[in-house]
């Protein structure tokens, strides 16, 4: 008879791999199982292991020094074992069962400050110590641990964890120490005897999600913060019969005065001594059950009390009490189910309550108004909605006696010329009217789901009617406001209301509306009208994004990846009151110390900027005069879009009006208000100017000198075009914060502009919608401004090149195939996921997350310099970068590299003459290399011609510079170079034209700048 085992019992012909490794090595399927014992992967060496290869230890340590290549499949995962498993690779000590496997076999893995990037679909058992972390940064997917004392331990280390698997340890089966960064999702931890499912101790921080931690036993704790910080959201804590301990326990770790907190979102904790227990920090809770635990909250004692809230959450069937506060501390506990409609029991301050009970001596716990009804059950009606769009969302036509012309969205051919306005901020063609909204516009939806959603709520009955309300968003917000026909509107729908009341959900621009709409209703004793104001990605205090699109034609996307064009941007916006409406005023100062314009030292060469206003501008009054040209500069030509243009005073001072009415607005008592910001995209916080080095001239010769330049200074605080500062700025109100760059909903372009279209937005909306006293949030949707940990890379370049990315996938960000030379708009590919192509200036800029494989593909266009730099911050701060400065070009130069990380990018291989080949290897430095910059120059002579004998007196000159150049002869280096521009000027060679002549010379003339620079 054969037993059920017998394959696993096979004793397999083994591999002896105990000694250390010193170079790059594979270890095989066909050679598994390997033995080791006390082996080290050395610093440089590179370990691979092949799916389905089985490692076991005879007692001993595994540590990695270099790199470990560990990625198994789902079908053939890497084990790591001891040798005593029979189960994995067969009986390898040929034993029979004489010897089983025991925790403590092996000492474990240690990563140890090795650039291993991540491990995926490996299993580890009967360790000592699972996997440790030090001065490292990890990920694991499909990762298991188990029959070991200990799971993942990061010391001073970051660690991501996706379908993580702990379980049957008496140890830790996540441990975080000494600020380590822990990110665990989808993952398991389970049957922990006595230490802690997940333990952060010494100021680490983790982040939570859709993580179970359950069958935690005897004095086994859940979730354990020692002067450290979590944020728990969609997660199960569940303990047993036998959990003496807490499914949560906040306190210090060795320094009393190290606040420790946790966030939590839709999770449970469930069969506890007590749900939540606390010695030292705080805590806050939402849309979360705290149930069938001896005590809910339990306060023992707080040194370093901080204020906690819990809200619309169950805290119910717990058997001794809800809360127990034994510390004197304040704990905000509106707004949440009890078990009953009674509420809870409190001696005094609600002693007909009858569900769970509240400790509370000191009556520190305020807990009135509760919730009477389970989170998440069904209101019982909602209010109709007026919803006003963003601007530049609603459709734009003119009229004629016989017929309408479409002027927004423009098409290809028509010009947004007929959209201008004069100077008093009034239509040139007065025949101008909005619409409708836009649905969708060159096949990329702005909101379409998000109409075919409200029509749902219809549909389904919790509201009658809903109705959008477009606008001529060209006008001035008090003048769109007081349209008598936006308050008829209002009117109609309070009159077909369940509740007789209106809730206005505005997008953008329209939340601007919406605050001085309810002025005006509250001046005509029609503010009961309202029940609540929505607002999305509202610019409330102005967006620092306006200032670049006003004065330089930045970044004016429609949506969709459909740009209108500088000149044409700029050209409707100087006289377009609508516009000047989102500057930034009076109180976006008051919220926001940061300069939100600066000056470089090289602007000096250029102009009087830094002798006007400073280094910087950091009010409103300096915003104003600059704006309105107090040093002097005249008016910017059309198509000098360098030079920022000069705003009309008029409208800016009738924009400052309407801002001081909305920025202090106070909306009515009964008014329910809530914000949505978009976060986590780059967005505009500033501008920097710099004097830009640049031949100039009207002749051939040029003359080496300084021309303005600016960049635009970026946050991920924000949609991409708002900052989450001004977009929930009303206090006394409800703040939402949408991760637009973690969503796993998220599509490659949503941002600002279709940010309506994203489920969870629409999700969150209709909740909103529903019953302002019970949100459920959806998932990367918080409460609070998150903490971004991704990691972003900006690549730009200047002219004469362009620039584009592409992904494994083939995926491309950059301008589109597709352009239409005549036409007011430029078309652009958004495919890879996050990213962004955007022109600035000269500039053109490319925004993605770093990590991913990337592709950058560089094409010259025209003869000139061009210049690369990369950067890679965390938040608000840069981590990397690095520049390639001043690399000679023509239209055949091409250059290609990968990207994941700026560390990666140390050198660029250019090739020359477009055949494929790279020609030179440029290194990143900070200084110029003028022997390869000669080079260069004389590799794009030979691009002008197949025949440049007509050159070889200059390249004979041009290798007498480089020899120069290489001795560090400066002086004779540049006699040479200009006696080479005198010989270029009077060629007479119709093999290179005068235009060519003179970028050429431009290219030596930079050179000779350098040389006398450096």
């Amino acid at each position: 008879m054969f037993s059920p085992f017998f394959c696993s019992k096979i004793a397999f012909a083994a591999t002896d791999a105990s000694a250390d490794i010193t170079q790059d090595t594979v270890w095989t399927k066909a050679n598994s199982p390997y033995v080791v014992r006390d082996v080290s992967v050395a610093k440089g060496a590179t370990l691979t292991v092949e799916p389905g290869v089985v490692v076991k230890f005879a007692g001993g340590f595994f540590n990695i020094y270099g790199n470990l290549n560990a990625h198994g499949t789902p079908e053939d995962h890497i084990y790591f074992t001891s040798i005593t498993d029979d189960d994995w690779g067969g009986d390898t000590n040929g034993d029979g069962n004489s010897t089983v496997p025991k925790q403590d076999s092996w000492w474990g893995m240690t990563i140890d400050g090795s650039s291993t990037p991540s491990l995926s679909h490996i299993d580890l058992r009967y360790a000592s110590n699972g996997i440790i972390l030090r001065n490292a940064s990890t990920s694991f997917e499909a990762a298991s641990i188990s029959n070991s004392g200990y799971g993942i331990e990061a010391n001073s280390s970051s660690v991501h964890l996706r379908n993580y698997h702990a379980f049957d340890m008496y140890g830790d089966g996540i441990g975080a120490y000494s600020k380590s960064f822990v990110s665990v999702s989808s993952s398991t931890v389970e049957n922990i005897s006595q230490q802690s499912g997940i333990l952060l101790f010494g100021s680490s921080t983790a982040y939570l999600d859709r993580v179970m931690i359950r069958g935690i036993h005897r004095i086994g704790i859940g979730l354990g913060i020692f002067g450290s910080s979590a944020i728990v959201s969609n997660s199960l804590i569940e303990g047993s019969d036998n959990s003496y301990d807490c499914g949560i326990y906040v306190t210090y770790d060795s320094d009393p005065s190290v606040r420790s907190t946790v966030m939590m979102s839709s999770s449970t904790i469930d069969h506890f001594s007590c749900g939540i227990g606390m010695s030292a920090g705080g805590f806050s809770i939402r849309n979360s059950s705290i149930q069938n635990n001896e005590a809910g909250i339990s306060i023992f004692s707080n040194p370093n009390s901080q204020t906690s809230d819990i809200a619309q959450s169950s805290i119910s069937n717990n058997s001794e009490s809800g809360i127990e506060n034994y510390a004197g501390m304040s704990i905000d506990a509106r707004n949440n189910w009890w078990g009953d409609a009674s509420g809870p029991f409190h001696p005094t301050s609600n002693a007909t309550g009858t569900s769970n009970k509240i400790i509370d001596d000191q009556n520190r716990v305020q807990f009135s108004p509760w919730l009477t009804r389970m989170p998440g059950e069904k209101p019982t009606c909602c209010s109709n909605v007026l919803f006003i769009p963003g601007l530049e969302a609603s459709s734009l036509f003119s009229r004629s006696s016989s017929s309408e012309k479409q002027l927004w969205v423009p098409s290809i051919s028509t010009s947004i010329k007929g959209l201008y306005l004069d100077a008093e901020g009034k239509s040139l063609d007065p025949s101008v009217h909005a619409k409708d909204i836009i649905s969708s516009t060159y096949g990329k939806d702005i909101y379409k789901t998000f109409i075919a959603g409200m029509d749902s709520l219809v549909h389904d009955g919790l509201i009658n009617e809903w109705k959008a309300f477009p606008y001529d968003w060209r006008l001035d917000i008090a003048d769109i406001a007081g349209d008598p026909g936006l308050i008829n509107k209002i009117e109609g729908l309070a009159s077909t209301s369940q509740t007789g009341k209106v809730t206005l959900l505005s997008h953008s621009n329209g939340g601007l509306i919406s605050k001085m709409l309810d002025g005006i209703l509250k001046k005509k004793n029609k503010e009961s009208l309202i029940d609540k104001v929505i607002m999305v990605a509202s610019p409330q205090l102005g967006t620092p994004a306006d200032i670049g699109a006003q004065l330089h034609g930045d970044s004016q996307a429609i949506g969709g990846g459909v740009v209108v064009t500088a000149r044409g941007a700029r050209g409707l916006g100087i006289n377009m009151p609508g516009a000047y409406g989102l500057l930034p005023q009076d109180a976006y100062f008051k919220a926001s110390s940061d300069p939100i314009i600066r000056f470089d030292l090289s602007v000096d060469k250029v102009n009087s900027f830094r002798r006007t206003y400073g280094s910087s501008i950091a009010s409103s009054s300096a915003l104003r005069d600059f704006l309105l040209a107090k040093d002097g500069r005249f008016q910017a030509a059309y198509d000098d879009l360098a030079s920022p243009s000069i705003l009309k005073s008029s409208l800016f001072d009738i924009a400052a009006t309407n801002h001081a009415n909305i920025d202090s607005w106070i909306p009515g008592k009964d008014i329910g208000v809530y914000q949505i910001a978009g976060w986590g995209l780059p967005t505009v916080e500033g501008i920097r100017y710099a004097g830009k080095p640049k031949c100039s001239g009207i002749s051939l010769f040029c003359k080496q000198g300084y021309v303005l330049d600016h960049k635009l200074l970026k946050s991920t605080r924000g949609d991409g075009t708002v900052t989450s500062r001004s977009a929930v700025a009303t206090s006394e109100a409800d703040n939402f914060y949408v991760n637009l760059a973690s969503s796993s909903e998220k599509k490659s372009d949503l941002n600002h502009a279709n940010i309506l279209e994203a489920p969870l937005v629409q999700n969150l909306v209709g909740n909103i919608i529903k019953d302002r006293n019970d949100i459920a949030l959806p998932e990367f949707v918080t409460r609070t401004e998150p903490v971004d940990t991704n990691s972003w890379i900006e690549v730009s370049v200047h002219s004469p090149v362009s620039l584009d990315m592409y992904d494994a996938h083939g995926n491309h960000t950059g301008l589109a195939k597709t352009q239409y030379p005549d036409s007011d708009l430029i078309f652009i590919d958004s495919e890879i996921m996050n990213s962004k192509y955007e022109e600035v200036g000269e500039g053109k800029y490319i925004y993605a997350m770093s990590g991913d494989p990337h592709t950058v593909k560089i094409q010259g266009q025209d003869i000139g310099l061009f210049s690369l730099e990369l950067s890679e911050t965390i938040g608000d701060k840069e981590v990397a970068s690095t520049s390639f400065n001043d690399i000679p070009v023509s239209s055949s130069t091409k250059v290609s590299f990968d990207l994941r990380t700026v560390a990666d990018v140390k050198e660029l291989g250019v090739d020359i003459d477009g055949d494929g080949t790279v020609d030179q290897v440029v290194k990143n430095s900070v200084k110029p290399d003028l022997v390869g910059q000669i080079d260069f120059l004389m590799g794009i002579l030979r691009t002008l011609g197949k025949k440049p004998e007509f050159l070889q007196d200059t390249f004979e000159k041009l290798r007498v510079v480089r020899d120069f150049l290489a001795k560090n002869n400066k002086e004779k280096s540049l006699k040479m170079l200009v006696n080479i521009e005198t010989e270029l000027s009077k060629t007479k060679e119709k093999k290179i034209t005068a235009d060519q002549v003179s970028k050429i010379i431009g290219i030596i003339e930079k050179i000779k700048f350098d040389i006398e620079e450096f």
